[in-house]
């Protein structure tokens, strides 16, 4: 779930204020929430900071402490009402895999990219959800989750391409990763990852090459899976590898795709693609554990031609039957 204050897509004449979530339950039903919102609020109160994005019919919020140890969300929606909180013992931390301080730590050390900033609230919190259906179905479970801010210089089509985000979680251990294709500054790869065990971060890095001394994490994907995306990344997975020259220690992971979660396709190959994996993994010549989590792969153009902005949008935005048009209009482009 995201709430966003941003430019970005601006340019689908629906504003600079949304929210983002989506749900997929067992039995392969799909909720997305792409909504715009008509105002918001946020309060930086003595011990927390609350934001309320509202319009007439939908309102949702979000409430989280000051030292990032607990957060509660709310949603009341067309679709779906209800809320969940997260539960964290484990320190903020920022791009660089420095810890977060009420002062706001060194001055580059939230950049992930050119434009582009980054700051890790929540690692691997508990999470308890409690939400009832449009139809009446309550879903009430709990998990684990995470908690991230972003901020940004411009719209994000504007200085980035592109971006893989993953969060999962094994046995004791909870992964963060990041990488931004980027447009601006010095074009190329820009990495972000963490590794905790049991709360306790091992490795935090922005160093996605090989080192002799700083702790460095590597990704790789992977093609030999059964499932993909519908548009230019092909992958089936991923590897992920977080290594500390300083510890003679390296921890490996492979994801792999199980459910497609959802997907936008913006034309000629360009879109966006979530899903599912199953995770196992653990340190190389140790325990291997077996978990789950959550992936995000895109692929934007700098411009989007306004016919493909009105079809993607145009319909996408009617209403309640939002979530069936972007499907279809997924498959059309």
């Amino acid at each position: 779930m995201a709430f966003s204050r941003d430019a970005s897509y601006a340019f689908f004449g629906q504003g600079n204020l949304r929210v983002e979530f989506y749900i997929t339950l067992s039995d392969g039903t799909v909720i997305q929430e792409l909504d715009y919102i008509s105002e918001s609020y946020v309060a930086d109160c003595p011990g927390f900071t609350a934001g309320v994005w509202n319009s007439t019919d939908r309102s949702y919020s979000f409430h989280v402490t000051k030292d990032h140890q607990f957060a509660r969300l709310k949603f009341d929606s067309w679709r779906v009402r209800g809320g969940f909180t997260m539960s964290s013992s484990t320190k903020a931390h920022l791009a660089d895999g420095s810890p977060w301080t009420p002062d706001g730590g060194k001055p580059d050390a939230t950049e992930i990219s050119p434009g582009l900033y980054y700051g890790l609230s929540m690692g691997g919190p508990d999470v308890n959800v409690d939400a009832t259906l449009s139809s009446g179905r309550r879903i009430a479970f709990k998990g684990r989750g995470g908690s991230t801010r972003l901020w940004a210089t411009d719209g994000w089509l504007k200085f980035c391409e592109g971006w893989k985000v993953l969060r999962s979680w094994a046995g004791p251990y909870s992964i963060v990763y990041w990488d931004v294709m980027a447009r601006m500054g010095k074009p190329g790869k820009y990495v972000s990852g963490h590794l905790f065990h049991n709360d306790q971060l091992l490795v935090g890095s922005r160093v996605g090459n090989v080192s002799d001394k700083d702790d460095y994490v590597l990704f790789t994907d992977n093609f030999d899976g059964e499932m993909s995306g519908r548009y230019k990344d092909k992958n089936a997975g991923h590897t992920l590898e977080f290594v500390s020259p300083t510890k003679d220690k390296k921890w490996r992971f492979d994801l792999q795709h199980v459910v497609t979660q959802y997907e936008m396709g913006a034309g000629a190959g360009f879109g966006m693609s979530g899903f599912a994996n199953r995770v196992v993994g653990g340190e190389v010549g140790g325990v291997q554990y077996e978990g789950r989590g959550h992936s995000e792969q895109t692929y934007w153009p700098e411009h989007i031609e306004q016919w493909k902005i009105w079809l993607v949008w145009g319909f996408g935005f009617l209403g309640k039957g939002k979530t069936y048009v972007m499907k279809m209009v997924g498959y059309i482009l």
